[in-house]
C-alpha cells in the first residue's frame, strides 16, 4: 500500500512539472526537418510546414523553416541577397501600402534554382491603365515592354516561394499566386524585413566526412534577436557552436550563453520567420 502511494505521488510530481514548464520548456522535436535542406528547386509535391520551435533569451520562440534559398550578397556579406518584384496597383493607401489591382498577380523574375533566386523581394509598383486587363501580363519582359510608370520602392518584404498546393501547419497565412515567365507560382508573405541577417546558433559534434553537420540531438536552436527586436529579421546566419560528448542538450538557451570561443561561422542562411505573437 505504502509502495503504491509513493508510486502515486511521484507520478503527480512529474505532472506537476510538466504542467508548470510549459514557459521553459519549448517541446516538439528539435532540430529537424531537416534544419538546413541545400539550396535549388523546390519540387511538386505540396508541403505542409509546421510550427518549429527554438530559444531566444531563454524563452521558447515559435518558427516556420523555409531552408537555405536566400545567399548572402556578394557585394556585401553582411546582408542576404535580395531580388525585384512588380506589384500592380491602383494607388496607395495612407500607409503607403499599394492597393493592388484586383485580379492581377505580382510578377517575378526568378524560381528557387535559378541564379540569383532570393525570398527577399524589393517592390515596383506598377500603375497600370485604366482599361489594363488583370493577368494579361504575366512577365516582367512583357510588363516592362508596355512602360507603365512605376516606383520602386524602399522596403523589402520576405516571399518564400513553396510547391503549389503547400500550406502552414497553422493556417497563419494564406497562400499567395505569382508569375514568373508566365508560369503560376505559389509563395507566403511574411511582409516588411531587414535584409541584415541575424545570428542563429546550431549546436554540432562535429561534421562526418562530407562536411555534414553532425546535430546535438534534442537540442533546439538558438536565436540572437526575436521579432520584438528592433534588428530583427526573418533571415539568420547559421553560427555553428562544436561542443563535446558532456554537452547536456538545451542547457543553453540563450545567445549570451553560447561560448563565442566555440563558434564557427558559416554562410549558410536559412529563413525562420518567428510566427507573430
Amino acid at each position: 500500500m505504502k509502495r503504491s502511494l509513493s508510486l502515486l505521488l511521484v507520478c503527480l510530481i512529474a505532472l506537476f512539472i510538466t504542467a508548470c514548464g510549459g514557459e521553459t520548456s519549448p517541446g516538439g522535436p528539435a532540430q529537424i526537418d531537416p534544419p538546413f535542406p541545400p539550396p535549388g528547386p523546390l519540387g511538386t509535391t505540396p508541403h505542409v510546414y509546421p510550427v518549429e520551435t527554438g530559444w531566444f533569451d531563454g524563452k521558447a520562440v515559435k518558427y516556420y523553416n523555409f531552408g537555405t534559398n536566400t545567399p548572402l550578397d556578394p557585394q556585401d556579406p553582411s546582408r542576404v541577397a535580395v531580388e525585384g518584384v512588380w506589384v500592380l496597383t491602383t494607388g496607395l493607401n495612407p500607409d503607403g501600402s499599394p492597393i493592388r489591382l484586383e485580379g492581377q498577380h505580382n510578377l517575378f523574375t526568378v524560381i528557387p534554382g535559378d541564379p540569383g533566386y532570393s525570398d527577399l523581394w524589393q517592390p515596383t509598383f506598377v500603375y497600370p491603365p485604366a482599361d489594363y486587363q488583370p493577368n494579361s501580363i504575366r512577365s516582367v519582359d512583357e510588363l516592362l515592354a508596355r512602360g507603365m510608370p512605376m516606383e520602386k520602392q524602399p522596403l523589402l518584404v520576405n516571399c518564400p516561394f513553396v510547391p503549389i498546393g503547400s500550406e502552414l501547419a497553422d493556417k497563419a497565412l494564406p497562400i499567395v499566386k505569382g508569375w514568373v515567365r508566365g508560369q503560376l507560382v505559389e509563395y507566403f508573405d511574411f511582409g516588411p524585413t531587414s535584409a541584415k541577417p541575424g545570428k542563429l546558433y546550431a549546436f554540432v559534434t562535429g561534421f562526418d566526412a562530407s562536411g555534414n553537420p553532425q546535430l546535438v540531438p534534442g537540442q533546439h536552436v538558438v536565436f540572437d534577436t526575436s521579432r520584438e527586436s528592433q534588428n530583427y529579421s526573418d533571415f539568420w546566419r547559421v553560427h555553428w557552436v562544436k561542443v563535446d560528448s558532456s554537452y547536456r542538450a538545451d542547457s543553453i538557451r540563450s545567445a549570451g550563453d553560447v561560448p563565442q570561443n566555440q563558434v564557427i561561422v558559416s554562410t549558410i542562411v536559412v529563413n525562420y520567420p518567428h510566427k507573430q505573437q
